[in-house]
């Protein structure tokens, strides 16, 4: 669903921002712009 995305979003970017690990990083990065690539696709 569409309005889970917003949080979900927030809290990948969060993440993604906070984390040191370049594994970690990465994996993060990657999911909030796969959530983002969906949600455009969606809306």
């Amino acid at each position: 669903m569409l309005y889970d995305n917003g949080p979900l979003l927030k809290l990948l970017a969060d993440a993604w921002l906070v984390t040191e690990d370049d594994g970690q990083k990465g994996l993060f990065q990657r999911a909030a712009v796969q959530t983002v690539v969906w949600v455009m696709r969606e809306i």
